[in-house]
């Protein structure tokens, strides 16, 4: 798990990344297992070893949209792929606060060949290994083709979700036709204002529209993420590195910037790009050298501001080291604030300890500040938060103090 990845998720209220009951309808091995056997019944010298990154898109509801195969390594075979895609638009998760994409990687493992009476007769199904709670998924680029060609959309798909759809496998003609459709009956939909901008950019279409449709998404997606990523987006476009850098500053603000840490990882080697280029521009004006403007370059300020540090948690090694490093990055100050509150209220001085962390299921983990008296017998006030790690990395208070340090001292929290 990237350091990107596991950017905190600290909700004031509720502290919950589930919206209402609704019926699911998870992966099961029978799904996939029945894919393995058509694509081995249907032969013709596929090649089914290997794996297949399949592609979910997922609505606040729980219900994947739009399926599509991403890559794969070692896997010949249409007819599976075509297959898992469709079995994808299927299934359902627990509901979410957002909308979210996610990767499902599948492992095929070849079965040989099946005999009758000594003889052999043809190719056994794979058998197929379903992913992990936490799977780990190498960066791999998108096969375009693959991709448009098992694009699977759900019938029920507002224009907006279609345009996602399109424009996740890069169809853009037809993606910003969609959004287009949706705003024409809903001039503020977020989804398409942000699908839109970001369609215009990627496929070097109109930027100055692009921009406006930015600049609308601002207020009709406040306090999100996808605001000042659509924007940061087009300034990059432009080569506004003064717009992105203060985009960038905006979106790792926002409140659900651990849900929506994906996007953080795609923006992140765009606003680097943008923070070298202003503090090499800054070292030649100190140098009383006249800096080389690129075309179509912003305007930069009469001092650049400094590039943005290197996110120490990206050196830790393994998805809890960096949990943990994130953890302690959003509320190590708010913890020991909160010890020194205690002093003055219990007349007793209390301090907090070294972060603790244990392991509690697939995918959590307890992670633990000790605050106690130096002295005495005075009661501990040990503050605990569960933090699930993945795509919707979360942490939720598990005591009353680590509630009121999250609400209170949270240092990544809402502003």
């Amino acid at each position: 798990m990237r350091a990107a990845r596991v950017a905190l998720a600290l909700f004031a209220a509720a502290f919950s990344v589930t919206g209402g009951a609704r019926a699911e309808r998870l992966p099961m091995q029978s799904d996939v297992d029945k894919c393995a056997k058509r694509a081995a019944d249907f032969g013709g010298g596929s090649t089914l070893q290997g794996t297949v990154r399949l592609e979910l898109m997922v609505r606040k509801s729980g219900q994947v949209y739009a399926a599509f195969i991403h890559s794969t390594k070692g896997i010949e075979s249409r007819v599976l792929e075509s297959c898992f895609a469709n079995a994808a638009v299927l299934w359902a998760y627990q509901s979410g606060p957002i909308d979210y994409w996610a990767p499902y990687p599948l492992t095929l493992v070849s079965g040989g060949a099946t005999t009758g009476f000594g003889v052999q007769s043809g190719a056994a199904a794979p058998s197929v290994f379903m992913p992990s709670a936490q799977p780990k998924v190498e960066p791999a680029e998108l096969d375009e083709k693959l991709a448009q060609a098992t694009l699977e959309i759900k019938e029920d798909c507002t224009s907006a979700e279609q345009g996602q759809a399109l424009l996740a496998v890069h169809k853009y003609p037809e993606a910003i036709t969609q959004f287009r459709a949706s705003l024409a009956s809903n001039a503020t939909d977020p989804l398409a204002l942000r699908g839109l901008a970001q369609a215009l950019v990627e496929s070097r279409g109109d930027l100055t529209e692009a921009r406006a449709v930015a600049e609308k998404l601002q207020s009709a997606a406040a306090g999100s993420v996808v605001a000042p990523e659509a924007m940061l987006r087009v300034c990059a476009a432009q080569k506004d590195d003064p717009c992105v850098f203060e985009q960038w500053k905006k979106a790792k603000a926002q409140p659900d910037l651990g849900l929506r840490s994906r996007i953080i990882a795609e923006l992140q080697p765009l606003a680097q790009a943008s923070a070298d280029r202003l503090s090499a521009a800054a070292r030649s004006r100190s140098a009383g050298l006249a800096p080389v403007a690129e075309p179509g370059a912003g305007t930069a300020a009469a001092a650049a501001p400094a590039a943005p540090a290197a996110d120490p948690c990206a050196t830790e090694q393994g998805d809890e080291k960096q949990a943990l490093c994130e953890v302690k990055r959003c509320l190590e100050a708010g913890s020991v604030s909160y010890a020194k509150e205690l002093s003055q209220q219990n007349a007793v001085e209390y301090v907090a300890g070294d972060w603790r962390m244990k392991p509690v299921g697939p995918g959590k983990l307890l992670v633990t500040r000790p605050i106690g008296p130096t002295t005495g017998d005075a009661a501990r006030h040990d503050a605990i938060w569960l933090v699930k790690l993945g795509e919707q990395f979360s942490i939720a208070p598990s005591t009353a103090e680590a509630k009121q340090i999250t609400l209170r001292y949270n240092a990544c929290g809402r502003k």
